[in-house]
């Protein structure tokens, strides 16, 4: 999962000190929260199963969450994007 990615710059930066190259991180699921523009700026490439959008669009499909529980979800996700931004 990758939301701001934090924690895959940290590790990235770790793996390059020990003398290794990252070019690419692959993650299952692209929370939409600023993470993936931030490591594309830094030169990665990033690829992604799903992004979260897509998640909640098929489990509406499913009948697994109501939209009220998508919009929920991508309400937290829209503000804690600006919070993320902002640090």
């Amino acid at each position: 999962v990758i939301s701001g990615a934090d924690t895959k710059i940290e590790a990235a930066t770790a793996v390059s000190k020990s003398g290794c190259v990252v070019a690419a991180f692959a993650v299952c699921v692209d929370r939409d929260q600023g993470g993936t523009e931030r490591l594309k700026e830094l030169g990665y490439k990033v690829s992604s199963v799903y992004k979260i959008s897509e998640l909640m669009e098929f489990y509406m499909l499913l009948d697994v969450i109501t939209n009220k529980k998508r919009h929920e979800v991508m309400s937290y996700i829209e503000r804690t994007r600006k919070i993320i931004a902002a640090s």
